[in-house]
């Protein structure tokens, strides 16, 4: 399974409401969501990605089940047009959770959540998770009052998958 469906099965485990995709590049996870949830916003800092995001998106998904961000993760909040609350945040491959402090990052996504929302966030590396991104990732997300279940059904030798809350509690994580 690829790093996308891996994402998309742990955001449908969770919720099948309003799902904001952080970093979406030009498609994302939007095949893979769109239909499927009630609500799918993406966000990218990138004004190309989301031009194409949202052309995509224009030609066959529903008339308001969408909605394209450009902008920052730090920003969310601060967006003229920021998307709805989200029931889970999702990430595939972003690497602010773990190459730097991702304080500003993590507060953005707790701030956006709705009440007992959830992050997903799914890394996988060229080579097999090394000690540099695991222990990096729970650090960070550690430092900032996270809790986190890891998925080793959706993870594998190149890949982390695990879902986290704001706040420390710990939350049901399905098959997990």
């Amino acid at each position: 399974m690829d790093r996308h469906t891996a994402a998309a099965r742990l955001v449908t485990e969770l919720t099948r409401g309003c799902v904001l995709e952080v970093g979406s590049g030009p498609r994302g996870l939007a095949s893979h969501l769109v239909g499927t949830v009630a609500r799918y916003d993406a966000l990218d800092r990138s004004a190309t990605a989301t031009d194409r995001l949202r052309t995509w998106l224009q030609v066959g998904a529903p008339a308001g089940a969408w909605g394209v961000h450009t902008g920052a993760l730090a920003d969310l909040g601060r967006l003229p047009d920021a998307p709805p609350p989200a029931d889970v945040v999702v990430a595939v491959n972003v690497n602010a959770f773990w190459t730097a402090p991702a304080d500003a990052g993590l507060a953005a996504v707790a701030a956006h959540l709705r009440t007992g929302g959830r992050l997903v966030l799914v890394l996988e590396t060229p080579d097999d998770v090394d000690a540099r991104v695991d222990p990096a990732l729970r650090s960070r997300l550690t430092a900032a009052g996270w809790s986190w279940d890891e998925r080793t059904d959706l993870g594998g030798p190149r890949r982390v998958a695990l879902t986290a809350s704001p706040g420390g509690s710990r939350a049901a994580s399905p098959a997990g």
